[in-house]
């Protein structure tokens, strides 16, 4: 695959994560910092609307199965669904100053969800891409070590703009000041959807047969390589997101700077971009399940140490998150390139290739996981005694911070980690997969060619590999005789003379040698 394509397939990432990420990383702390919630409210609209994000999920891949379009089955929904998606998201970030508390709780809660609903119709047919446009597992893995590194750097990118506003959230103006902020993240982020929309190219055909729930869950039901895959990946957003919903708390209150979130999320992104340019070699070396089992690991490690971390120790911290790095970076690149072999799977088990119904799936997993994670996070801090917008913590609630960004992640990927040993879908089996959906293609093929049932096409393998049958039982074959030469053995003048003593046609080859 060209590097221009997997490039500007990884600036879609970019753009999902101007918007997802602030939501994931900042939205709790805005909940409770600028909009005055409690760490028990703001857990419960993070995890509920994290669950209908997932639901969301399921709706918009059996929506994009279903489309088709001169521009493919999944580009045009980046094409029309990301402006939309921008306007929600700079309303989220916009609540007014003076609404009662049950207005504020409505309005983060209705545009939350608003938001979620419009992500997941630009979300799954992004992610959806990647099946659609290669089948080769090194490829795969190039697109999702790219999503990966574009991942990381836009984290990057905004703790250094964002987290700084967190350290003094009584200033004047903070919320308007988020409001330009978004509506500046949400242009970028259109321009970056239309690059990626004008780039990437649908090229894996589609098996027969409409998309329906009933057909995605008949594949869901024969497709343990995607049910494993799925169950891992709840445990290990759960994980992520815990971290993820209380990382800058973290940052403020056990280290004593939000400021330093930024110098967090570069060790973090270092080591996810580090990773993401061996995923490939990864893949090829180890396997897809045993690479993501080793950057479980790593992920274990940096999470057990952010539990044991000295207040204020920043330095140790930055090595905390750079294992981090390594190890979700990782494993979510694995991950997703594991997600588009089930897509190949599924199709070889149940006779449906369902992009967006398989990423859907899988994306909802990882929703309900996001949710639970984040809701957790916040649950035991507001259980220990986390008092918002207080200016300084109890030493009960920095042991809660502490719990909730490094004890309760670790023993989540520890699950992840132990689910995925059973994933069945190797190298081996994934070549064999892809070999019979492209016979099975051929076939079809030819049947639609003859104007005959398929069946008539395929015979019991005959003595030289051949299952495929070209013409009707009876008909004659022509005989086929090839000629191959050294250069300068007078082959192309051989040829033409040896088929004309055979009385047959001559078809000399495609290219001179002068040509190759």
């Amino acid at each position: 695959m060209p590097g221009h394509r997997v490039l500007t397939y990884a600036l879609g990432d970019v753009a999902n994560n101007l918007t997802f990420m602030m939501t994931s990383m900042f939205l709790t702390m805005y909940m409770t910092e600028i909009a005055g919630l409690s760490a028990g409210v703001a857990g419960a609209i993070y995890g509920i609307t994290k669950v209908w994000a997932g639901v969301a999920d399921l709706l918009a891949g059996q929506t994009v199965d279903r489309a088709n379009t001169r521009w493919g089955r999944l580009r045009p929904w980046i094409l029309f669904g990301s402006t939309p998606l921008a306007v929600v998201f700079v309303l989220l970030f916009s609540t007014p100053a003076g609404l009662s508390g049950a207005a504020t709780v409505a309005w983060i809660f209705l545009f939350d969800a608003a938001f979620q609903l419009a992500y997941s119709f630009v979300n799954i047919p992004y992610g959806s891409l990647s099946a659609a446009m290669t089948q080769d597992p090194v490829d795969r893995s190039r697109l999702s070590g790219a999503r990966s590194i574009a991942s990381s750097v836009t984290g990057v990118i905004l703790s250094a703009a964002i987290a700084p506003q967190f350290q003094d959230t009584t200033a004047d103006g903070v919320r308007l000041k988020f409001t330009i902020t978004c509506l500046i993240l949400g242009v970028i982020a259109v321009a970056l959807y239309l690059i990626c929309f004008a780039n990437a190219r649908e090229v894996v055909p589609r098996s027969p047969g409409k998309i329906s729930f009933r057909s995605t869950f008949v594949m869901l039901k024969q497709n343990r390589p995607l049910l494993i895959l799925s169950l891992g990946a709840f445990f290990l957003l759960a994980a992520i997101f815990t971290m993820n919903a209380v990382g800058l708390y973290y940052a403020r209150y056990v280290l004593g700077n939000a400021a330093w979130y930024t110098y967090l999320m570069l060790a973090n992104s270092v080591g996810t971009i580090a990773v993401a340019t061996v995923v490939p070699t990864l893949t090829v070396r180890l396997g897809k399940r045993n690479g993501y089992i080793a950057c479980a690991l790593v992920a274990v490690l940096g999470y057990s140490l952010v539990f044991f971390i000295p207040a204020g120790n920043l330095p140790v911290a930055v090595f905390a998150w750079l294992l981090l790095g390594v190890g979700t970076g990782g494993t979510n690149a694995l991950m997703f390139s594991m997600q588009a072999d089930t897509v190949d799977y599924g199709e070889w088990k149940a006779g449906i290739r369902s992009e967006g119904g398989s990423y859907s799936i899988l994306s909802f997993i990882r929703k309900v996981g996001q949710g639970l994670g984040g809701w957790l996070g916040l649950a035991v801090m507001g259980a220990m005694g986390y008092v918002a917008m207080a200016p300084d913590q109890s030493a009960d609630a920095l042991q809660g911070i502490r719990i909730s960004a490094g004890l309760i992640p670790a023993v989540l990927a520890i699950l992840a980690m132990v689910v995925l040993i059973a994933y069945p879908l190797d190298a081996k089996l994934h070549a064999q997969v892809v070999s019979d959906l492209n016979e099975r293609r051929t076939q079809d093929a030819v049947a639609e060619t003859k104007a005959v049932d398929v069946e008539r096409v395929r015979v019991d393998t005959v003595g030289d590999g051949r299952s495929t049958l070209l013409r009707r039982a009876g008909d004659a074959n022509p005989p086929i005789l090839t000629v191959f030469g050294q250069r300068g053995s007078g082959a192309s003048e051989i040829a033409p003379m040896l088929a004309k003593a055979l009385n047959v046609p001559y078809i000399g080859q495609k290219f001179t040698s002068e040509e190759l």
